[in-house]
């Protein structure tokens, strides 16, 4: 092999390992925990998304945090610089551009134009966010669980098929709603709109509507409260949910002291408040 040939060699590994180096880099800059908030339009409240970066090729949008197999798993091409997770018309793939490491613009690959950004993804660290803060990200009020480790009679929080539960929470109005409903004190949200006790029946009936007949009447109630709530507003609601027919209503709790993990309660409905919920009340 001639001296040439070899010099010619040696620079194409060169460059071949140039550019393979590169691409890694350009891949770990993107691995890790992000969240997405909106850019265009405005949200009417304090919420985010979440994007999981796993590996080079595959990322996941809204991950579950009880149980990770949910959400829209998607792929990731840091070439093309695009992530696909699909959703309803595609809604879900982005075109995408990293700023200083820390920070994604992402606009929808099917409806803004190339120069238009939509959103921003901000990296997030393990001191920058809660499992529990995410599991309320989308939440129209904001929810710390009481906690209680060890808990007799709890159980899991996959106890029930998730569309035979039907989950109202009680907490503080997120921001900026609770300046636009003009409250302090904490409120109802059944479904994605902040309600009156009154509601429930129809909220009640709405998912009985979605079951099989067949399925009715294995679904549960539950509550899910912060834990500023009173209980002279827990109880008003649990007289109705009582008056609408439910004789136990599930209670959750965080039960892990250093990470998040629901567990369900038992609370039997009667005339007088069950002694299990009130130790978690004001």
């Amino acid at each position: 092999m001639s001296k040439h040939v070899t010099i010619r060699l040696v620079f194409q590994l060169l460059l071949i390992s140039l550019l393979s180096c590169q691409g890694d880099d350009e891949n770990q800059r993107l691995l890790g925990h992000w969240h997405v908030f909106p850019i265009s339009p405005k949200p009417a409240f304090e919420a985010y998304s979440t994007i999981d970066v796993l590996n080079d090729s595959v990322a996941v949008f809204d991950r579950g945090v009880l149980d990770k197999d949910e959400g829209f798993w998607g792929t990731i091409d840091p070439a093309e610089s695009q992530m696909r997770f699909g959703g309803e018309c595609l809604i879900l793939d982005f075109h995408f551009e990293v700023i200083e490491d820390t920070t994604l613009l992402l606009s929808h690959m099917q409806y803004d134009s190339s120069d238009t950004w939509s959103f921003k993804a901000v990296r997030c660290s393990e001191a920058c966010c809660s499992p529990e803060q995410d599991y309320f990200k989308h939440s129209k009020v904001l929810v710390s669980l009481p906690r209680e480790k060890q808990s007799v009679g709890a159980y899991a929080y996959d106890q029930f098929p998730h569309s035979l539960l039907r989950i109202a929470y009680v907490g503080r109005l997120n921001q900026p709603l609770a300046e636009v409903y003009g409250r302090t004190d904490n409120a109802l949200l059944l479904g994605d709109k902040i309600s009156p006790i009154s509601d429930l029946k129809e909220w009640k009936s709405k998912h009985l509507i979605k079951l099989p007949e067949q399925a009715r009447d294995r679904t549960h109630t539950a509550i899910l409260c912060d834990t500023s709530t009173k209980v002279s507003t827990i109880q008003p609601i649990l007289e109705e949910l009582q008056r609408l027919g439910e004789q136990r209503v599930w209670f959750g709790i965080n039960s892990s002291i250093d990470s998040f993990s629901i567990q369900w309660l038992p609370v039997v409905l009667s005339e007088e408040l069950d002694s299990t919920i009130i130790q978690y009340l004001k």
